[in-house]
């Protein structure tokens, strides 16, 4: 028996079979560029985003940092009226201390100067 070989090319052998047409190769720049705009827009966007949270954080404690500003010098105003004569005063009088002079001071008299219990 004699083995039969065939002849005749296989149709997808050929190299016009495999080669791109015009429009295939025009089709493919077209959908690589556009995929390579889709994605710088896509990075462009994302930077963005992210700069305008980074930006939102910083006028959060820049706002932060103003109230407490705020908060400090009030509570450094109300320790001023807290300690200042007139507040001095008026509480000595409230709790029924008179200014003193020399009339109002007792003198206390220490013995010999020894230390003992009796």
């Amino acid at each position: 028996m004699k083995a039969r070989v065939r002849t005749t090319s296989l149709p997808w052998v050929g190299t016009s079979d495999l080669s791109l047409s015009d429009y295939w190769l025009r089709a493919l720049a077209v959908l690589g560029a556009g995929a390579l705009v889709a994605g710088l827009v896509f990075v462009y966007l994302l930077l963005v985003s992210d700069l305008t949270l980074v930006q939102r954080e910083a006028a959060r404690a820049a706002l932060s940092v103003d109230k407490l500003q705020r908060e400090v010098l009030y509570y450094e105003h109300r320790v001023d009226v807290a300690y200042s004569r007139e507040s001095l005063e008026a509480r000595a009088r409230e709790l029924g201390l008179r200014p003193f002079d020399e009339e109002h001071i007792t003198r206390l008299k220490v013995g010999d100067g020894s230390r003992s219990g009796n």
